[in-house]
C-alpha cells in the first residue's frame, strides 16, 4: 500500500494565495477552490492517468452478483491474483496494490496513487455501514453487502462517496505541511484538536460537493437524455464545479 509525504508547495502566484487564504482565516469552499485551481496542473495529469483509469474501471464495474463464484469472477477482472473464496479484509488490501501497477501500466500522479486509498477507505466504511466486520467476513458477507451497495440508489451514494474523498484526500496531500506549520498560539489553529476539527469539516465540505455535483449530473441526465453528460470524465468537471463555487 502507497505512503505518501505531504507535498511541498511552488511559490507560484496561485500557491500564495492559497497560503495567504490559510493566514487570513479563509474559508474552506475559498481554501479549496484556490487550491484546485494552484494544482489544477496536478489534476489534468491525474485525469489520464492509469491507475486512476483503472480505479474508476473497478468501482464503476461492480454490481449485482448471485453467487460467489460470480462475484469472485467479477472482481478479478480487475485484480487477477485475487483467491477464492475471499475475506473483505484481504480485498481491500488487494485493491491498491491491483490498481496501482509497476512499469509502463503506472503513471506518474501521486493523486491518482490516492484514488486506490479513497476507494478502499469508501469500501470499507460501506461495509462496516452494512453490518460487515471485515476482519472477520467472508465471500459470502461480501456479496451480500455489494449486492445492496450496487443498487442504482446505492451506487450512486458509493460513487458520490469515493469522488468527495478522493477530493479531500487530494486537498490533503496538497495542505497537510502547511496546515502542520499553522498550528500553535497566535497561529490559524491553536491545537491539533482545532485543526483535527477543521479536517473533519473540509472532509465534510468535499463529501457534500461531490454528492451534490452527481445529483445534478443525475437530474440533467434524466430530463435531457440527448446530452450524454454521463459519458463527460468526471474529474475535471467536479475540480470545476468547487474551483467555481
Amino acid at each position: 500500500m502507497p505512503r505518501f509525504e505531504p507535498a511541498t508547495l511552488p511559490r507560484t502566484k496561485a500557491w500564495r494565495q492559497v497560503l495567504h487564504l490559510l493566514s487570513v482565516d479563509g474559508t474552506i469552499p475559498q481554501i479549496a477552490a484556490a487550491t484546485v485551481v494552484a494544482a489544477r496542473l496536478a489534476f489534468r495529469t491525474a485525469e489520464e492517468d492509469p491507475t486512476l483509469l483503472r480505479t474508476e474501471a473497478f468501482l464503476e464495474a461492480l454490481r449485482p452478483t448471485s453467487d460467489v463464484e460470480e462475484l469472485g469472477a467479477q472482481l478479478r477482472e480487475h485484480i487477477s491474483d485475487l483467491r477464492n473464496p475471499i475475506t473483505a479484509l484481504e480485498l481491500l488490501g488487494a485493491i491498491p496494490n491491483a490498481l496501482i501497477r509497476d512499469g509502463e501500466e503506472r503513471g506518474n500522479s501521486a493523486l491518482a496513487e490516492l484514488a486506490t486509498l479513497a476507494l478502499t477507505e469508501v469500501l470499507s466504511e460501506a461495509f462496516r455501514g452494512k453490518g460487515l466486520d471485515p476482519f472477520d467476513a467472508g465471500a459470502c458477507q461480501i456479496m451480500r453487502a455489494l449486492n445492496v451497495l450496487t443498487r442504482p440508489d446505492q451506487k450512486h451514494r458509493l460513487r458520490a462517496s469515493f469522488w468527495g474523498v478522493f477530493l479531500y484526500r487530494s486537498l490533503q496531500y496538497f495542505l497537510s505541511r502547511e496546515t502542520s506549520n499553522r498550528v500553535g498560539e497566535r497561529r490559524r489553529f491553536r491545537s491539533s484538536a482545532e485543526l483535527e476539527t477543521w479536517c473533519h469539516q473540509l472532509k465534510d465540505y468535499c463529501l457534500g460537493m461531490a454528492e451534490s455535483f452527481l445529483g445534478l449530473r443525475r437530474v440533467v441526465h434524466r430530463f435531457s437524455p440527448q446530452l450524454h453528460i454521463e459519458d463527460e470524465r468526471i474529474l475535471p468537471a467536479l475540480i470545476k464545479c468547487v474551483a467555481d463555487a
